[in-house]
């Protein structure tokens, strides 16, 4: 009897119970082995060829046998094309010691090849395998072809190794798959993978496998649950266009090149917790209509996001040495936390999936052109058609330093005591209330009941108004600082506990809309003047002419004296509130000094001011002529009072003296100078921040 002998699972024996072949001491399906089992002698294999075939052949035609065993067989050349194995078959240990060619070949029971090994080419290709498949443990030493196998039932490749290129595409896999510790030496090719037709993996596990030369899963569909947990990708991996329709698992898998996931439909939640990235990965018109997790993920190489749809995007203690990009996607709810990113870039990027679809016209595809587009066209129908569903994007309490957000609509966006003064805005569009731009959730907080809650929450935004005034300020964007500042102030004076405070930021709104708004200065310093012209002239007309004699004479000596200090008093103003003012009216006059015909424009005018000065001392003194020049006679009336200069003039100065001790009519000059000069600067305020924008 032979004596070949081998350990089998869990410490089972298996001893051949075959007859020995040319007084050997093994059979002829195990002939050629040394004593050790380990190696084999190849001349004794190729002078077993014929002998065997024919061993081999007859026992195929045995009906009465249960089940074929070829428990460590020793192949020679021998081909398996066509075959059909119509019984349990058992190639468990065997050898191929040449090309084992199974194409076409029809395995209509349970097919068993653990621990074989294939020291030359396999091909499986157009192989049917009708119950289960098991390749636990075997060894691939060349390229392995599963093109357009159809596997009806489970198929096991854990812990297999393959050495050279494997390829599996269009290859149909209808129930579990599990490659859990399988090494892919080569290049993996299990691409063009669509329902039955073309490769199809349900619930395909790869758990600690190793990809050491490219794997590619192009167009692949997964029906079930797909698990790359723990797998190493040590050449590029290709996902493009894969249709994935249950949860994925890529936790601590690693991939060492670029990961490519464009077109890619994910239909449940995709977890690449622990994942580790070490160039760059792709999600390119990526499609992921639930959660998308990159937990404590590590990211040495950049990240793209273009024209991606996620239902959730969940970035909770990621690290990445590079960039981070989102351009023109569409992301519903966002959470980052703890975030260690060096720069994140989100860029026309917003939450309207209704908006993004529309714009990507795939919401409704004319005609099916395959499953994979009815599967998309049939959740973008879900997603879009769900009313008043919660959406977020969270980025309270986190560090932002270096991101930055072009052209993306944030209404959703919770800054709550986010980092941000190192944050980028340019051209973003944020929440509207009441007709201005405010940041979320400042309308779900006025609408709180409860008063204590809503205060502290105001508290809170308010602070978050102030940080983003500053950068919006810092990034140019003055008009957004402005409605920002408006929103601060607007906080302020309703949380406020102080006495006055309310009461004169309800005066600064009303009278200049807390500084954005030059129009409501300017209307309430002409009525001003008019005002207090006309209790100037009610009150004393000597008073009136006394101020008239020491600014003009009665109007026969120019008042150059007094328009001197005027013109640099507010020059100085202008100065020390900002410079915008007058880089403006640089601009306007001269073209910051690149043009002489604006110049030469604006002299003419000055010119012909002067022969109208020269005819104002032939004017006669009336009461129009008074109200016209109220407002300046008034102001150095003030700056007598407080000039150590004496105007000479004994009358004048009498006729002065006698009303200066007058107190209403000193009262009503002080009034209306405080009054004017704060209405300036109100003025002044306003009109630069509108320059600036």
């Amino acid at each position: 009897m032979c004596c070949y002998k081998i350990e089998m699972q869990y410490g089972e024996m298996y001893q051949c119970p075959r007859e020995n072949y040319k007084n050997s001491d093994f059979c002829i399906f195990h002939y050629g082995y040394e004593t050790d089992l380990k190696n084999y002698d190849k001349d004794k294999i190729t002078e077993k060829e014929n002998d065997f075939n024919n061993a081999f052949e007859a026992y195929l035609q045995n009906l009465s046998l249960p089940e074929y065993n070829f428990i460590g067989t020793l192949f020679p050349n021998i081909g398996f094309r066509l075959k059909n194995f119509k019984k349990n078959i058992d190639f468990r240990f065997a050898f191929f010691t040449e090309k084992a060619d199974f194409s076409n070949a029809t395995f209509s029971e349970k097919t068993n090849f653990s621990n074989a090994t294939f020291s030359k080419k396999t091909d499986f290709s157009n192989a049917t395998f009708s119950k289960k498949a098991d390749f636990r443990k075997a060894t691939f030493s060349e390229d392995t072809y599963f093109s357009n196998a159809i596997f009806s039932e489970e198929t096991d490749s854990s812990n297999a190794i393959f050495s050279e290129e494997t390829d599996s595409s269009n290859a149909t896999f209808s129930e579990e798959t599990d490659s859990s510790n399988a090494t892919f030496s080569e290049e993996t090719d299990s691409s063009n993978a669509i329902l039955t037709i073309q490769s199809n993996f349900r619930h395909a596990t790869f758990q600690h496998a190793t990809f050491k030369k490219n794997a590619d899963f192009f167009n692949a569909t997964f029906k079930k649950n797909a698990d790359f947990s723990f797998a190493i990708f040590t050449k590029k991996v290709d996902f493009s266009f894969a249709t994935l329709s249950k949860k994925v698992d890529f936790w601590h898998a690693t991939f060492l090149e670029i990961a490519e996931f464009n077109y890619a439909t994910f239909l449940e939640k995709t977890d690449f917790r622990n994942a580790k990235f070490e160039n760059i990965v792709n999600f390119e018109n990526s499609l992921f209509f639930s959660e998308l997790s990159f937990i404590q993920s590590l990211f040495a190489n950049n990240v793209i996001f273009n024209n991606t749809f996620v239902n959730y995007l969940n970035l909770e203690s990621p690290k990445s040495d590079s960039f981070f990009y989102l351009t023109d996607c569409c992301v519903q709810n966002l959470t980052i936390k703890h975030n260690q990113f060096k720069y994140f870039t989100f860029i026309n990027t917003n939450f309207d999936a209704k908006k993004f679809f529309k714009a990507h016209k795939i919401v409704q595809p004319e005609k099916e052109i395959n499953p994979r587009e009815t599967v998309i066209a049939e959740e973008i129908k879900k997603v879009v058609n769900i009313e008043n569903k919660p959406q977020k994007w969270d980025f309270a309490n986190n560090d932002l330093t270096n991101f930055s957000f072009i052209e993306c609509n944030l209404e959703i966006a919770d800054f709550t005591s986010a980092k941000i003064q190192n944050t980028h805005f340019d051209n973003c569009q944020f929440g509207q209330f009441e007709g201005r731009s405010v940041l979320y959730p400042h309308k779900n907080i006025l609408e709180i009941k409860d008063s204590k809650e809503k205060n502290e929450k105001l508290h809170k935004l308010q602070f978050v108004y102030q940080r983003f005034k500053r950068v919006l300020m810092d990034n140019h964007n003055f008009e957004l600082a402005q409605q920002f500042n408006y929103q601060e102030l607007e906080i302020r004076r309703t949380l406020s506990n102080k006495y006055t405070e309310p009461f004169f930021l309800y005066l600064y709104k009303k009278i200049s809309n807390y500084g954005t708004n030059y129009v409501y200065p300017l209307l309430w310093l002409l009525g001003t003047i008019l005002v207090f012209s006309i209790l100037l002239l009610y009150y004393n007309e000597r008073f009136v002419l006394c101020l008239y004699k020491k600014i003009s004479n009665y109007g026969t000596n120019y008042t150059l004296l007094w328009l001197f200090p005027t013109i640099l008093v507010f020059s100085i103003l202008f100065l020390y509130y900002t410079e915008s003012c007058v880089l403006y009216l640089y601009k306007k006059i001269s073209n910051y000094g690149t043009n002489y015909i604006y110049p030469l424009l604006w002299l003419i005018p000055t010119i012909s001011i002067f022969p109208v000065l020269l005819l104002y001392k032939t004017w006669n003194f009336n009461i129009t002529k008074i109200s016209c020049e109220l407002y300046t006679n008034t102001l150095f009336a003030l700056l007598k009072l407080v000039s150590p200069i004496k105007i000479s003039s004994s009358y004048g100065d009498s006729i002065f003296n006698e009303y200066i001790n007058n107190k209403g009519g000193i009262t009503i000059v002080l009034i209306f100078y405080i009054v004017v000069i704060a209405l300036i600067t109100l003025f002044i305020q306003a009109l630069s921040r509108n320059f600036k924008r």
